[in-house]
């Protein structure tokens, strides 16, 4: 019985140590699918045709906020942009009468440049947004799987940041 128990143990052994990777192997195949997955965000950015989803919000002097009930989105499509994400914070100027809250546009982009660094894997978005009332300074982060910082100045309300992540046009949570 002892033999048995023995000769199962070290065949066990042997057939897990000859299938397992070895530390090296797994370092590269990590390595691979992050380059794959850095390639694949840049050609999206690239495409100048995305979304970014936002889940979470930090305003300035606030606790961060979940946004599963209260999505908030930036759509890209070429020179135009179409956004909505939810505020929370100070605005110095007041808007008026019957403005939405949030911060909303849809219509043409001011600025737009875009840099990779394909060292850090990573992209930088600068986008400038005029609207009649306020003019948005919005400076997107982008990791090489996609996550995404946003951060949105404005001429009239505090800073502050989203956290989410850049998808196709196509499989927006948000239509």
């Amino acid at each position: 019985m002892n033999k048995l128990i023995v000769i199962i143990f070290l065949s066990v052994f042997i057939a897990h140590s000859s299938f397992s990777q070895t530390r090296a192997e797994r370092k590269q195949l990590k390595l691979e699918k992050a380059i794959k997955a850095y390639a694949h965000t840049k050609s999206l950015l690239d495409s100048g045709v995305y979304t970014f989803d936002a889940e979470w919000m930090y305003p300035r002097n606030s606790v961060q906020l979940n946004l599963v009930g209260n999505p908030g989105y930036i759509r890209i499509d070429g020179n135009t942009i179409d956004m909505y994400l939810p505020y929370r914070g100070i605005v110095r100027i007041g808007g008026g009468l019957n403005q939405r809250a949030g911060i909303y546009h849809d219509g043409e982009l001011a600025a737009y440049t875009i840099t990779h660094n394909d060292d850090k894997q990573t992209s930088e978005i600068n986008l400038q947004v005029k609207t009649t009332v306020e003019l948005f300074d919005i400076n997107i982060k982008v990791q090489s799987k996609a996550n995404t910082t946003v951060f949105i100045s404005s001429s009239k309300r505090d800073a502050i940041r989203y956290q989410g992540i850049i998808i196709p046009q196509e499989k927006s949570r948000t239509k």
